[in-house]
């Protein structure tokens, strides 16, 4: 999260903070609460299958007879992952955008 937001204030400062914003596509706020959706989603995923909140669930997992697992290794720890990233994500790019935006309003003010 910390190195996607890097970027995008490396977009903010060559380009501008409108060009950021454009790239960033989403508001900074909206992208971290979907991550902290996602991670709370993890999380009741685990309490309401098996009784213990953010308890690692992998429904796309079977195991056969031998005790061989097979199938897609998703399950809620990576969705819980995906929320960190993109609330990290957002919240620094919201701070970085908030900043700057200051710091461009007190510009303008001393200019004029």
């Amino acid at each position: 999260g910390l190195l996607a937001a890097t970027a995008f204030a490396l977009v903010e400062k060559a380009e501008g903070l409108e060009a950021a914003k454009r790239a960033l596509r989403f508001r900074p706020q909206s992208i971290a609460a979907f991550g902290l959706g996602c991670a709370l989603v993890s999380g009741v995923w685990g309490g309401l299958q098996y009784g213990y909140f953010l308890k690692g669930v992998w429904p796309f997992i079977t195991i056969d007879a031998e005790g061989n697992k097979h199938g897609l290794p998703f399950g809620s720890i990576f969705l819980f992952d995906l929320g960190v990233y993109f609330v990290v994500l957002g919240t620094v790019c919201g701070i970085l955008f908030a900043l700057e935006d200051v710091v461009s309003r007190e510009a303008d003010v001393e200019e004029d």
